[in-house]
């Protein structure tokens, strides 16, 4: 009985399978692809990963159980006295409170992340005093620390940097999530008790003002943090 094999790139003439691109190897297929030969690919995955994309994106990893098992946990890594741990769980409970309007802001577009990460990124910047938008999207790709707590393990392949500076954009041109990155900042403040002193926190007040003044139209003025 023929069994299904693995389409080859169309764009190669030696029918080599296609790579992933995220720099950790593995055959690259789409959503589509998946579908239609799901038991071939995931036998496939036994010997090499295999990445499923949606919309040019990787979207699925499929990898063996024995690969799974030797994956490190991003969060085993994490110092416990960084106060950034403690901040985590308080700040995503805030966070979910807002859930419905923060989704509401980024739904027109498929192609936009998930907004509590994107809160948790944006906080990252006020406390941290990172750079412009360039230098916030590089400390979250190479800073285990933050790109645990922005929400990413140790393999995710972060936004594109226009992708993240168009979703804080979006963002923060709502009083209300202003008025909430504000209240996440004075938590982290009021939290300073946990962690050490060798961790500070350099908070941006002049970039936190100039988000609060950016939606000083809007209505009652955005408490300061």
């Amino acid at each position: 009985m023929p069994t299904d094999t693995l389409d080859p790139d169309p764009s190669d003439s030696l029918g080599h399978s296609r790579r992933a691109s995220s720099g950790t190897g593995g055959v690259r297929i789409t959503m589509n692809e998946c579908g239609k030969k799901f038991g071939t690919y995931a036998a496939k995955a036994a010997e090499d990963d295999v990445c499923v994309t949606r919309y040019g994106k990787p979207s699925i990893w499929m990898i063996s159980h024995a690969k799974h098992a030797r994956s490190p946990d991003i969060e085993k890594l994490i110092p416990r006295d960084h106060p950034l741990y403690h901040l985590r769980e308080p700040v995503d409970a805030k966070i979910a409170a807002h859930a419905g309007l923060l989704h509401q802001l980024l739904c027109d577009n498929p192609r936009s992340p998930e907004p509590e990460p994107v809160v948790r990124a944006l906080l990252i910047y006020a406390l941290f005093s990172i750079g412009p938008d360039r230098a916030l999207h590089f400390e979250i790709s190479y800073n285990m620390l933050y790109r645990w707590f922005v929400g990413f393990t140790l393999f995710d392949d972060i936004w594109p940097q226009e992708t993240m500076s168009d979703a804080t954009r979006r963002l923060l041109a709502h009083r209300d999530v202003v008025t909430l990155v504000h209240d996440l900042v004075a938590l982290a403040k009021s939290m300073r008790s946990f962690g050490t002193d060798e961790y500070e926190f350099r908070i941006n007040y002049a970039l936190l003002d100039a988000w609060r003044l950016g939606v000083a139209s809007q209505g009652e003025p955005v408490p300061l943090a």
